[in-house]
């Protein structure tokens, strides 16, 4: 290899070495955002080897926050159950992502589904972890806007960091 052809190498080395390690950061960083995903579908899951176990809803609020930026609401469901002969109350877990930062539109779904549901001949179905019965949820639903966004991005993340890889290595 020629004087001239070894600084061609090396100055191209220079310029395209911090491109190939900031693509090699974004690409740990797209794995981590596709393992958090496929870490809340196996936990979502697991919640269906949960007993169902008929329970009474004590308490139901539908609470607005008002805030400097934008009025916060929140759901309070406090309700009993009897699993193996035992009797839990106070329990007021609705599912196991549920947080007042959810949507509004999304809240008063769920609001409307939990009340129509206390207010029905069938009750009200809890899911109790077997393995800790004083730990129950109303809702095992998958939170599918967060799925469906991380599903999607990680994927096209990855995807375009390996074709700029392959585009890097064919150049």
């Amino acid at each position: 290899m020629t004087d001239s052809a070894q600084r061609l190498y090396g100055c191209v080395l220079l310029i395209a070495l911090p491109f190939v390690i900031m693509l090699l950061v974004q690409m740990g960083a797209t794995l981590a955002v596709a393992a958090v995903s496929f870490q809340d579908v196996f936990n979502t899951l697991r919640l269906y080897t949960w007993d169902d176990v008929p329970a009474q809803i004590d308490a139901l609020e539908f609470l607005e926050q008002p805030d400097s930026t934008a009025a916060k609401v929140h759901i309070r469901a406090v309700y009993h159950y009897t699993h193996d002969g035992k009797t839990y109350r106070d329990a007021d877990t609705i599912s196991p992502d549920y947080t007042s930062e959810e949507p509004r539109w999304f809240q008063e779904r769920i609001y409307v589904q939990l009340d129509a549901r206390r207010n029905s001949p069938q009750g009200v179905v809890c899911y109790v972890n077997p393995d800790k019965p004083k730990q129950a949820i109303l809702r095992r639903n998958m939170h599918w806007p967060k799925l469906a966004f991380t599903g999607m991005v990680a994927p096209a993340q990855l995807g375009l960091c390996l074709a700029i890889l392959c585009w890097i290595n064919l150049h």
